[in-house]
């Protein structure tokens, strides 16, 4: 915990006096070609401290990100099923002029 203090310290220092943002934890989607879309889940040395003081498992962990990572895998979902609308529609006009050019 002294080092995650240390670190807002060091922070507001280096920013002139302005509160950091401190990542703790990122999530990102990965496509993968076995599952599909993945998500992960990072975290650095100041993160396992802070869990390890909080005594926070990895399984505690997993059950309280699982519904923003479903979230997040729903969020890409949605953006890809728009994207192959976006190119079918692309694809019917490309088809509706060439089709106009031949007749």
């Amino acid at each position: 915990m002294n080092e995650l203090l240390d670190a807002i310290i060091q922070k507001l220092k280096d920013e002139g006096g302005e509160l950091p943002d401190i990542h703790l934890i990122a999530m990102e989607l990965v496509a993968t070609s076995e599952d599909g879309i993945e998500c992960r889940v990072q975290g650095g040395q100041l993160t396992k401290d802070l869990l390890e003081d909080l005594e926070i498992s990895n399984e505690e962990l997993d059950r309280m990100l699982r519904p923003a990572a479903a979230c997040l895998k729903g969020f890409a979902e949605t953006l890809i099923e728009r994207m192959e609308k976006k190119n079918d529609e692309r694809k019917d006009a490309i088809l509706d002029k060439l089709l106009k050019i031949l007749n």
